[in-house]
């Protein structure tokens, strides 16, 4: 046992203070249970894992909430795939139709780069920000889902491009409200997104910087605007996440 630990009160104040209530409080005892070295600190469970007396506080302080903003960053990164007409992909597309449009339904894609989440953290909220492209209403049903990908390349003219690739296990529908032209509100923002982001990040082989990809799915119809149309009004990915404790 590490010769500086040494078994506080649960509620003395002092370090080595385990938190009331947890497993690292014997059952039934007021002490810390002797057996049991302070562990890595783990942020936002409420317990104090590395007995400092702090819950959720690490000393490097890295359970402090990191934001993330990141848009589409080019042709390739959102594109729309005709379903039930042999797949083809629409690279060059001035809006984007969420996910119907005369001639078929589609599934519209999402690719984000640069995703600088380390591996092993723990996402806290994820959401894509759209800007509509004119007035769309009525009955709208969509399925998002994520590209189970280590590192999702841009998307590419071959046919089924988009509906070929792996989809993770989490998804989450979205059934939007009417849109109003020009607007990024929440009326044009996706449900919380975390379950699919989290099953990305937590892949084996994950890395900081790699690459998010999206696809919408099913029935209705929105019109958002695309990266060739108006680069700056392109889909936003907005995440918020804890880094691991070092």
């Amino acid at each position: 046992m590490d010769e500086d630990y040494v078994p506080r009160s649960c509620s003395s104040g002092e370090p080595g203070i385990c938190a009331a209530g947890t497993s690292r409080c014997m059952a039934g005892a007021e002490l810390c249970d002797a057996d049991r070295l302070p562990e890595t600190e783990l942020c936002f469970d409420g317990l104090d894992n590395d007995c400092d007396g702090r819950a959720d506080y690490p000393e490097d302080g890295d359970c402090e909430p990191v934001s993330r903003r990141l848009t589409i960053r080019a042709e390739s990164d959102d594109v729309e795939e005709r379903l039930g007409s042999g797949g083809a992909v629409l690279l060059k597309s001035a809006d984007l139709h969420l996910v119907e449009d005369d001639v078929s339904l589609l599934a519209v894609a999402l690719r984000f780069g640069g995703v600088d989440v380390p591996p092993g953290s723990t996402i806290l909220s994820a959401s894509i920000q759209f800007v509509a492209d004119g007035e769309t209403s009525g009955p709208a049903q969509f399925l998002i889902e994520g590209e189970a990908s280590d590192d999702a390349a841009p998307f590419t003219k071959l046919a089924g491009n988009v509906s070929a690739r792996a989809r993770t296990v989490a998804k989450v529908s979205w059934a939007p409200p009417a849109w109003t032209n020009g607007e990024a509100g929440p009326p044009e923002r996706t449900p919380d997104l975390t379950a699919i982001v989290q099953e990305i990040v937590d892949r084996p082989g994950w890395r900081s910087g790699g690459s998010l990809a999206f696809v919408v799915s099913g029935d209705g119809y929105r019109t958002a605007h695309a990266y060739r149309g108006v680069p700056e009004r392109a889909a936003r990915l907005e995440l918020d996440y804890v880094p691991p404790a070092l």
